[in-house]
Parts: C-alpha cells; sequence; structure tokens
C-alpha cells in the first residue's frame, strides 16, 4: 500500500511539473521567433507574455521603418500586431504529437487585418525536440476600395515554414496564385503564379548560407505614362556554399518576354557570381548586419552603418582575392541578340592600395567580350546624342545666346549624323568591330596593361 501510494505522488508530482516544464520551454521557442524577427529588420516594441498552466497568450507588436519616398526619409513607421494563442502539450488538436501550438492572428492599426469571418490559419506546431512547423493558409478574398486604396483581388496565400531547433536550418516554401490590384476594368497591377522556395542552414560556427528560388508567371504594372509593363515567367535561383574555408555565391536571372509598350525582349539570362570570400570576414560581416537590423534607423544612418561595417572588413575581405563574374548575359531585342560575359578579381591587392589608382589596376585581372547588334547601338548612341544637343541648346539659351530650338525631327535627325559618326570613330580606332549585322568586342587587362580587340589602351593612371 505504501510503495502505491508512493507512485500515485509521483505520478501527481509529475502532473504537476510537466505543464510547467513544458511552458516555459514554450515560451523560450516563442521568444525566439521574436529575436528571429528583430534581427531581420523589425523591432518588437511590445512583447507580452502570459504562460498558463495549459496554455498561455502573446501579443507581440512590431514596428518597420520604410521610407515614404525616394528621398529615403521616414514619415512613421508602419506597425502591426502578432496575436497569439498557445496550447501546451497534450491540449492540443492532436494530443501528444508536440510540445505546443500557437495559433496567430495580425493586427493592423488595432484591427484584424483580414475580415472577422475570414478563416485565416496561421498555425505553428513545436515539435519535443524544439523543431517547429509553421502553416500558412490564407483563403482567397476580395477587399473593396477604401479611400485612395484601390480594390485588390487576392487569391490567397498558402505556404510552410520548418525550423531546427536552434534555428540553424530553415526551409521555407509558399505560393500565391494571382493578386489583383485595381477594379477589372481599370487594372493597375497584377502578379500572378508566384512561388517561393529557400533552404539555408547555419555552419559549425553559424554562417548562414543556402539557397533559393523565386518565380513569377507573369506580372504586369500599368506606368504614368498610360504604358503597360509586362513580364513572363520571370525567376531568380540564388545559391552559396563553403568550400576551404571561402564562400563562392551565385544569381542566376531568367525571363521569358518582356512587354514595353510595343516593343519586346526576351528571352534572356544572366548569371553573376562572387568568389573567394573569407568565411569568417562574412560571418563578422553578418553578425554585425544582424545587430543593425534590430536598431530603429533612419535609411541614411543605416547606409553609414553599412558602410562602416564593409569597410571595417574589407582588408580581410582582400586577402582571399576575390572574384566577381558576369559569367552570362544573353538577351533577345527586336533588333537582335545581345550576349556577353564579364569577369573581375583582385590580385595581391592590400587595402592600402586602395588609395592608388595606378596600384589597383596593376593588381586587376579582368577579361570581357560583347556582341550587340549594330541596330541597337545606332539607337543608344542616338538617345544620347538627343540628350547631349538638348542640353546645349538649354546652356546656350540660358547663357543669353538665343539659339532657335529645333523640332523633334530636326533634333533627330542631327542626333543619327552625330551618332553615325562616333561610331566611325570607334569602329576605326579598333575599339569595336563589325560581324555581320552585329559589333564585336574583347578585352584583357592584367598587369596594368588593358587591350580592346587586340590592341593596347594606353591607361591615365598607370605608373
Amino acid at each position: 500500500m505504501k510503495k502505491v501510494l508512493l507512485g500515485m505522488t509521483g505520478v501527481a508530482v509529475l502532473l504537476v511539473a510537466v505543464p510547467a516544464y513544458i511552458g516555459f520551454n514554450v515560451e523560450g521557442r516563442y521568444q525566439e521567433l521574436v529575436r528571429q524577427a528583430e534581427q531581420s529588420g523589425f523591432q518588437a516594441v511590445q512583447n507580452q507574455y502570459q504562460r498558463g498552466w495549459f496554455g498561455s497568450s502573446a501579443e507581440t507588436q512590431f514596428s518597420l521603418q520604410l521610407p515614404s519616398d525616394y528621398s529615403g526619409e521616414i514619415t512613421e513607421p508602419v506597425s502591426f500586431t502578432l496575436k497569439s494563442e498557445v496550447a501546451h502539450g497534450p491540449w492540443i488538436k492532436k494530443p501528444l504529437s508536440g510540445l505546443a501550438e500557437i495559433n496567430s492572428s495580425i493586427f493592423l492599426d488595432g484591427e484584424n487585418i483580414f475580415p472577422e469571418d475570414y478563416p485565416a490559419e496561421i498555425r505553428t506546431l513545436v515539435s519535443f525536440d524544439g523543431s517547429g512547423h509553421t502553416l500558412v493558409d490564407l483563403p482567397a478574398t476580395d477587399l473593396q476600395a477604401n479611400g485612395e486604396r484601390p480594390a485588390i483581388r487576392f487569391s490567397g496565400v498558402k505556404g510552410e515554414l520548418l525550423f531546427d531547433a536552434a534555428f540553424k536550418d530553415v526551409n521555407l516554401d509558399f505560393r500565391m496564385p494571382a493578386l489583383q490590384i485595381g477594379d477589372i476594368d481599370a487594372e493597375v497591377a497584377s502578379i500572378n503564379d508566384v512561388q517561393i522556395s529557400s533552404h539555408s542552414w547555419k555552419n559549425s560556427t553559424g554562417l548562414m548560407l543556402g539557397g533559393g528560388r523565386l518565380v513569377i508567371g507573369s506580372l504586369s504594372l500599368d506606368t504614368d505614362q498610360g504604358d503597360v509593363v509586362a513580364i513572363d515567367k520571370l525567376s531568380i535561383e540564388v545559391d552559396s556554399h563553403e568550400q576551404d574555408q571561402q564562400v563562392n555565391a551565385a544569381a542566376t536571372y531568367r525571363f521569358q518576354g518582356l512587354s514595353v509598350a510595343d516593343e519586346h525582349f526576351g528571352p534572356a539570362e544572366m548569371e553573376i557570381s562572387i568568389e573567394r570570400l573569407a568565411s569568417a570576414v562574412l560571418l563578422n560581416i553578418q553578425q554585425a548586419v544582424e545587430e543593425l537590423g534590430s536598431q530603429q534607423m533612419q535609411p541614411a544612418q543605416q547606409q553609414i552603418a553599412m558602410m562602416s561595417i564593409l569597410l571595417s572588413n574589407g582588408p580581410a575581405l582582400l586577402e582571399g582575392d576575390p572574384r566577381l563574374a558576369l559569367s552570362r548575359f544573353h538577351l533577345e531585342t527586336p533588333e537582335g541578340v545581345v550576349e556577353g560575359q564579364f569577369s573581375v578579381q583582385t590580385v595581391g591587392l592590400l587595402w592600402p592600395d586602395v588609395s592608388n589608382p595606378g596600384v589597383i589596376l596593376e593588381k586587376l585581372l579582368a577579361s570581357g567580350q560583347l556582341k550587340i547588334p549594330q541596330v541597337y547601338v545606332n539607337k543608344l548612341l542616338a538617345l544620347q546624342m538627343q540628350k547631349e544637343l538638348m542640353q546645349q541648346y538649354q546652356l546656350h539659351n540660358g547663357g543669353g545666346e538665343e539659339l532657335k530650338m529645333p523640332d523633334q525631327s530636326q533634333l533627330e535627325d542631327e542626333a543619327a549624323m552625330l551618332a553615325e559618326t562616333q561610331l566611325e570613330n570607334l569602329l576605326s580606332q579598333g575599339l569595336l568591330q563589325k560581324q555581320g549585322g552585329y559589333l564585336t568586342a574583347a578585352m584583357n587587362m592584367e598587369s596594368g596593361l588593358l587591350t580592346v580587340n587586340g590592341k593596347s589602351i594606353p591607361l591615365p593612371f598607370n605608373r
């Protein structure tokens, strides 16, 4: 009998202790989520967590500074509140399936951002080992125009976020079928078939690596001039990996078609990479940027702080002889295909050398190739000549000399003649070469010597 009583007492103690233990750990997981949000640039203005026996509640107000216009000045920060109900341990929808379940709602200006009867689901299941799975399911809804805000047709969002106990391994996958802004008869912008996926992880030192992919089926936007800009099948892929304590990163941009007014471009593809970045230096930059992200600053102040971070780590970055490359550029235009590639690498460049242009040129290794339709070059040069002619006429008239401004047709003819002359000069100097209807150029730079199409080009800073 005594053993039975002791056993029952042990069970009672366990039943009392387990909810407290679970509640304590769940709060820790929630606070870690808040900390991750702060590292991404959000500031937790208020953070209240009420821990209960079988459940808890949390209310966190976030603030985000956004520039109000291109000047970078900020009027008021954007703020929203995340309200969450937390169920502990066995008192979740699937008993004994995890440590806790967190159901959240987003409130803007004190009101739920979605209608009262909107079946939005933002649910996070925290497993017993501390890892988590956040499920987001926002069904389709239409928001009527309100004041200056146009009507919005929202097709919904579905996605999930998976993370381990230490937030060192994170997987993300979100999809949105469509979003239209404006009335059906007067659509301002639309975006369709959006897919976002990524996998990021931290190495043994805490440096974040990984990659992701953004795909947009189609996107259109009305400009202020009344034209429509439309993009079909846009995709962006990024990847970073570590090798021999150095990080290499790459990004690939593609689109099937780009329409601006009556002109069509595409398909297009561009591949950019940066290599030989010291892992330890990138970790220092990452930690400094995370600390910066948790502080509320004006954009101008953030730019200064970011520049300070980069400058302080610049000497160590140069020690690895970093390399930047545009390994592929391909764009189909109405006039023909534009193709090119370019790479530049520092070799033995030290931080004190940065103030000496001559030394920089001697320690750069660069090469590049370009192929472009001649008709397109003529158009670009003619547009540049038009701009310069307009500036000259305005300068003369502003200085007291009255010059008759030519009409648009005369201006275009004069600009075309000047563009043709400039192009002939480039061809005669060998800086450009003709191949059928295309113009080509190949450049190479080594030990401070620059050659274009095999011809040496003197540089102003050569010693």
